[in-house]
């Protein structure tokens, strides 16, 4: 670490220490955001060729200033940062990522808070995320999710281009409405899907979270609806793609024959590639379980098909199962 960002971050460690139930000075002894006052002074020092040690020192001071109630202060601390971005930022890519992570940092779980930043951040580094920045809003709409702002979120992970990034968007806050216990967000989320693959994959993420968590009912319910929309899936490779996680899901569930149902309809397709998954999802040995058994015969006609070579006797490596896998 360069020694210019050493004296902002030494400021800041001080008002940790303060702040923790171990610290040997008591936080009433010293003027706390006096302290952080001065980290911000200190980090601003640093010269603006250091984007990435200034950036990054601001939004530790931020996120400190914010924890302490003082508000105004983590403002001046990343109106400075925003400032540095719009005059050093490397790439587009990680000036968003760099407005984002100081939002999130400054707002303190404040929904509010997190898009005035963001407001600022436009105002005062000319910088308006937009519609490419898919991993950046992925950020964004799973911490205004986390904040308790589930509509804005799901607003923000609809308006990002990259279908990848949306849909990881929208599985994050599926995933985060289902620990709060709200199954109508969670349904709403999985509306904003755009297919039933993308609807059935986050079912099953959202059931997996549901069953760890206690909720039974709640995880058979996000399996039955997995289940149905897998249903609708046209294409062999995306329903066995969404077929594997519902299975993963029934695992966590309990629901050992569901499980076993799900990995027959795999098995009939002779998809190679998602045979593997789904029996390594069942995890037990090939001569007791007959869906293992079958999915092995499977496998090898698979491949035979896809090579013209006989594997009759000898035994499968990855790259031959990938041979003869058709997954997406």
């Amino acid at each position: 670490m360069k020694k210019s960002a050493l004296r902002p971050l030494f400021l800041l460690l001080l008002v940790r220490m303060l702040l923790t139930p171990t610290g040997h000075v008591a936080a009433s002894d010293l003027d706390v955001r006096a302290l952080l006052h001065d980290a911000s002074v200190a980090a601003a020092t640093i010269p603006d060729r250091e984007v990435f040690e200034k950036v990054a020192a601001l939004q530790e001071v931020a996120g400190a200033q914010a924890a302490v109630g003082d508000r105004d202060g983590a403002r001046a601390s990343v109106d400075i940062a925003f400032r540095t971005l719009a005059q050093r930022s490397r790439t587009d890519v990680y000036r968003a990522n760099a407005v984002v992570d100081l939002a999130k940092a400054s707002a303190r779980g404040d929904a509010v808070e997190l898009e005035q930043f963001l407001k600022r951040a436009a105002a005062s580094s000319n910088f308006v995320l937009d519609r490419s920045q898919g991993y950046a809003l992925r950020n964004l709409a799973e911490a205004l999710a986390r904040s308790g702002s589930p509509g804005a979120a799901i607003a923000r992970a609809r308006g990002i281009a990259d279908a990848s990034w949306r849909q990881a968007a929208l599985g994050a806050i599926a995933e985060i409405e289902a620990e709060a216990g709200s199954r109508p967000w969670v349904e709403r989320t999985v509306a904003a899907a755009s297919g039933p693959t993308d609807r059935a994959l986050i079912l099953a993420r959202v059931a997996r979270r549901w069953a760890e968590t206690g909720d039974l009912p709640a995880a058979r319910w996000a399996v039955a609806e997995a289940l149905r929309l897998a249903d609708e899936i046209r294409t062999t490779d995306w329903r066995n793609a969404a077929l594997v996680e519902i299975a993963k899901a029934q695992v966590v569930v309990g629901d050992l024959e569901g499980t076993h149902r799900v990995a027959s309809r795999i098995v009939r397709s002779g998809d190679a590639w998602y045979l593997v998954e789904v029996l390594t999802v069942l995890g037990v040995r090939p001569q007791t379980c007959t869906v293992c058994s079958n999915g092995r015969s499977a496998i090898r006609r698979s491949h035979y098909l896809a090579t013209g070579v006989s594997t009759s006797g000898g035994s499968l490596r990855v790259h031959d199962i990938r041979a003869g896998g058709a997954g997406p």
